[in-house]
């Protein structure tokens, strides 16, 4: 990954790569399960299906297992995001006042400024009306 743009940028990188490594182990667990399961119980010649009702304690298991993730995931987060809003709280310029870069002048009028297009300029947003595509551009700080 490039380099850390802030002093936070560290600390959500980690979370960035810790919940990378969740996801992917949860991605591989899964499509092993899948493959396992399709071999497993793949069409065969005067096998008659069983019908099942469903398991509560599946249901419980695969509901709670996320809930933990998510709270890990929180307490893992909490230290860094409590920082970067104290940080905000001390003065720090918030995103809102740091200028959008752009290579060409605004071109509405006066009269068509709205509340879209001011926060087409804020977030970084450009409507094509040709197209009805809307399109994010970088935002440089500087």
């Amino acid at each position: 990954m490039p380099e850390p743009a802030s002093t936070f940028g560290a600390g959500i990188d980690s979370i960035y790569y810790i919940i990378l490594w969740i996801t992917g182990a949860i991605f591989v667990l899964v499509e092993t399960a899948l493959i396992v399961f399709i071999i497993r119980y793949r069409h065969r010649e005067g096998r008659v299906a069983v019908h099942t009702h469903g398991s509560k304690k599946a249901e419980i298991v695969w509901t709670v297992i996320p809930f933990l993730l998510v709270l890990f995931i929180v307490y893992a987060s909490n230290d860094i995001w409590l920082e970067v809003k104290r940080a905000d709280q001390d003065g720090a310029a918030p995103a809102d006042a740091l200028p959008l870069r752009s290579s060409t002048p605004p071109t509405t009028s006066s009269s068509e400024t709205s509340f879209t297009s001011l926060s087409e300029e804020r977030f970084g947003l450009i409507s094509d009306p040709k197209t009805s595509f809307t399109r994010f551009s970088c935002r440089t700080f500087g």
